[in-house]
């Protein structure tokens, strides 16, 4: 019987240090083998009709749950302008509209039909890096240095502002993909370049920035990937100061400040996406991945691509990300789609091995649970104990050579059981037992049965509803 039970522990603590080992979020992929046209995606739309469109570096797809058809540049005229896809919206109509690396489309789905617009001459280019579909049915849309608009009179797209007239400036005002965000609310637009966060005002016309305004939102500094949240204020990232940051676009004011220069030293974010669980996703052009739990004290925490963790995210970029109907979260990268629903697991699996780096090369030996705080304790291979705290990662090492010695001058042995009682932590081992110090953070013998039998050395015991033993291997008391 006892046999028995050893087996089962020990397939169950390995099954653990498996399933532990794995990604933070468990992912599922879509890509080339599965009929995707290109891997390289760089923009995401899921319309009314819960079809997923898929912009990538060679084409546009269309994706019902089950199967992708692809649109591409032909000689006809009812095609795409160009067959990379760098940005997506909807319009009220239903209509599909994209910006490619030369002009625009808008695609009815009723009529399967194409067409195609251009920037004018005096907006710099036709590269579109960001299109916005607003709430009264008006299309906005960014070149290189400029932003257009769509005449619905004329059916033309016409130039609302040039940021410069510069070349030497380009790259300070560059509207590159996630720069820009359109505020219905406010009837402006918002952009994040290299001099700071821009706020043009259709209405006047008037451009507000670092050259005009006072407030700290307009200051001068290198920003990027602004989106919306799920409260109607509005992110971008402080490249300089590595900074995440949300704002009030009514009042034009700070609302939070989130560092990740701890995490992400050399963060220089392309796209920030917040989710019903508010959880923010962020890819940084260090080629790093971090998620925000804004409900668990902004805590920041590294997903990673893993060759070996096929439920690992594909790639560690994205451009472009979304989360649907269902809570699921989409996220188009490099290397393919990959979605996840953080909100939907019943287990949870945990990157144990990138906070205990011993788990890297070593197995958990035994693991218990705290019933009072529900920290687990871990002792891994023969050396090593950690506490671990599920609910906010953290982790204690305690050292076994700063244990106070026994009256034998020994310091604990090999570990053979990790209990609780009255609250308090005990290691059985094979040298005998000791406690936790809470005020001094070490374990010192255990001298419960000190004073009646000063040279019983407790090994192990069990404890029931009236009585407790206790034996040292060879004998037994209760």
């Amino acid at each position: 019987m006892v046999r028995e039970v050893s087996i089962s522990i020990f397939i169950w603590i390995n099954l653990f240090h498996g399933f532990v080992r794995g990604q933070g979020d468990i992912f599922n992929h879509l890509s080339e083998k599965d009929g995707l046209k290109n891997n390289i995606v760089f923009s995401l739309l899921k319309d009314k009709n819960d079809i997923l469109w898929v912009g990538t570096q060679n084409g546009l797809n269309r994706f019902d749950g089950s199967h992708f058809y692809t649109f591409k540049k032909n000689r006809s005229k009812n095609s795409l302008p160009n067959n990379t896809i760098n940005c997506l919206c909807e319009d009220i109509y239903g209509h599909i509209w994209g910006g490619t690396d030369n002009g625009i489309f808008s695609y009815s789905s009723i009529k399967n039909e194409f067409q195609t617009y251009y920037a004018p001459n005096e907006a710099f280019d036709n590269i579109i890096s960001n299109i916005q579909c607003g709430k009264k049915g008006d299309i906005y849309a960014t070149t290189t240095i400029g932003i257009v608009k769509l005449n619905r009179k004329t059916n033309n797209f016409e130039l609302l502002i040039k940021l410069t007239d510069s070349p030497d400036s380009i790259e300070n005002f560059r509207l590159a993909k996630n720069k820009m965000l359109r505020d219905d609310d406010n009837d402006g637009i918002w952009m994040t370049t290299r001099m700071g966060l821009l706020y043009y005002d259709i209405k006047t016309k008037k451009l507000f920035s670092s050259l005009n305004q006072k407030a700290e939102i307009f200051k001068q500094r290198n920003t990027s990937a602004i989106s919306r949240s799920k409260k109607g204020y509005f992110w971008f990232c402080d490249n300089d100061a590595r900074k995440i940051i949300s704002f009030d676009p009514k009042t034009k004011t700070t609302i939070q400040e989130i560092s990740i220069i701890k995490e992400v030293p050399n963060a220089r974010a392309s796209t920030i996406i917040e989710d019903s669980q508010n959880k923010l996703w962020i890819s940084s052009w260090s080629y790093e991945l971090l998620t925000i739990d804004l409900e668990n004290q902004n805590k920041v925490e590294k997903f990673y691509s893993e060759v070996t963790n096929k439920t690992s995210v594909s790639a560690n970029f994205f451009w472009a990300g979304l989360e649907d109907e269902n809570s699921s979260v989409w996220i188009g990268t490099p290397n393919g789609l990959s979605v996840c629903n953080p909100g939907k697991y019943i287990y949870r699996p945990l990157n144990l091995h990138q906070k205990i780096p011993a788990l890297k090369t070593l197995s958990i030996s035994l693991i218990e649970e705290d019933p009072k705080d529900l920290s687990w304790w871990l002792w891994i291979g023969r050396s090593e104990l950690y506490q671990f705290f599920p609910k906010s990662d953290k982790v204690i090492n305690y050292s076994l050579q700063n244990a106070l010695p026994n009256k034998y001058g020994q310091k604990p042995g090999f570990i053979i059981r990790i209990a609780f009682y009255n609250g308090q932590t005990i290691l059985a081992t094979s040298n005998g037992s000791w406690i936790l110090n809470k005020s001094s953070n070490r374990f010192e013998p255990w001298r419960i049965l000190h004073n009646k039998y000063p040279e019983f050395v407790i090994r192990n015991y069990l404890d029931t509803d009236s009585l407790i033993y206790f034996t040292d291997g060879q004998s037994r008391y209760g």
